[in-house]
């Protein structure tokens, strides 16, 4: 029982975890694809080093 409900905790932090990982991943590829172009940058977000 306590393997159980040890592997139901893990997948309950793991899963939000990995959901966060792949839209960070998605939106940083996005960012790169649309400054890419030659774009000074959108006006709302600070400067990346």
């Amino acid at each position: 029982m306590a393997q159980a409900m040890l592997i139901s905790m893990l997948l309950l932090v793991a899963v939000p975890a990995i959901l966060i990982a792949v839209g960070a991943a998605v939106h940083l590829k996005e960012q790169r694809e649309r400054r890419s172009p030659g774009e000074a940058g959108d006006a709302g977000q600070g400067g990346c080093a």
